[in-house]
């Protein structure tokens, strides 16, 4: 699952116009996969707030 994870972090990356990539070097591979996680493993009610520097 982690090739996966950074598969998609990788497509992200790359359609990226907002600086995404600028942040990128600050996270640790995987964090997509651990996005995921913390989702499916809290039951009920869920907020996904999202946010992306602007450039």
């Amino acid at each position: 699952m982690k090739n996966l994870s950074e598969r998609i972090e990788k497509i992200i990356l790359q359609h990226g116009t907002r600086g995404m990539d600028r942040l990128q070097k600050s996270l640790t591979p995987g964090y997509c996969r651990r996005a995921a996680e913390l989702i499916r493993d809290n039951k009920g009610v869920v907020i996904i707030g999202t946010g992306f520097p602007v450039s």
